[in-house]
């Protein structure tokens, strides 16, 4: 990421150096302003009093927006409507010119609960408990990205170990059968010497007979074809 946009929201381009953070939304690393990660966490806390879920409240304590995924307090909806209307939708939803983190209030006089920020604005408790929750649920989001993380590289540690088992195994079968290559041939060629051995002594044996007759003194005599006549 350049430098120029770290101090920039990813998902508005809001150039808000004060309140960026860090989040993985979707499986994606980004940078978000305090509005833009409570936009895009609608389920994650109550639109009405801002505080986020841990688990979200059951059935009977909850109202699901009919526009999108929020859940707010039960007790919230009917504090501030008195009663639950039979298409509920969050304040988002419901008021076009709704704004997240709205900061940039007049300041008239001094007001002990306003909070001021320099060239910004004022913080008001609402305010204060969106930029709260935009918090929690950034360190949240980072929280399950490092516990993802871990799995990770815990599963490729695993995969890596077993390959070079694979690897290991693979290296021996091949020794093994290059050992063998180099033992046959030589088996063969001495099998071979011996053979070729034995038939040519076969054969000197053979033309030692045929050229000469033993007596049974012992004595040695040549033979002599009957067409030649002794002179």
């Amino acid at each position: 990421m350049k430098r120029a946009r770290l101090s920039e929201c990813g998902c508005c381009g809001s150039p808000d150096q004060t309140f960026i953070y860090n989040v993985r939304h979707r499986g994606v690393y980004r940078r978000l302003c305090t509005a833009c990660v409570l936009k895009n966490h609608p389920g994650s806390f109550c639109p009405i009093c801002f505080e986020v879920y841990e688990n979200p409240p059951p059935p009977p304590e909850r109202a699901i927006c009919l526009n999108c995924p929020s859940i707010s307090h039960l007790s919230c909806v009917v504090r501030t409507t008195s009663k639950l209307p039979p298409r509920y939708q969050c304040p988002p939803c419901s008021n076009p010119n709704f704004s997240f983190f709205d900061i940039s209030k007049k300041i008239q006089g001094v007001n002990s609960e306003l909070t001021v920020i320099e060239g910004k604005g004022a913080i008001d408790g609402d305010t204060a408990k969106q930029l709260v929750a935009a918090a929690q649920i950034a360190v949240g989001s980072m929280n399950k990205a490092v516990e993802l993380s871990r799995v990770e590289a815990e599963k490729k540690v695993r995969e890596a170990v077993t390959a070079r088992k694979k690897a290991k195994e693979a290296l021996e079968r091949l020794a093994n059968l290059s050992s063998k290559e180099k033992i046959e041939p030589k088996l063969l060629v001495s099998t071979t010497q011996s053979s070729l051995e034995k038939r040519g002594q076969n054969e000197v044996f053979r033309v030692q007979n045929n050229g000469e007759s033993v007596k049974s003194g012992g004595e040695k005599e040549m033979n002599v074809p009957p067409s030649v006549t002794r002179q």
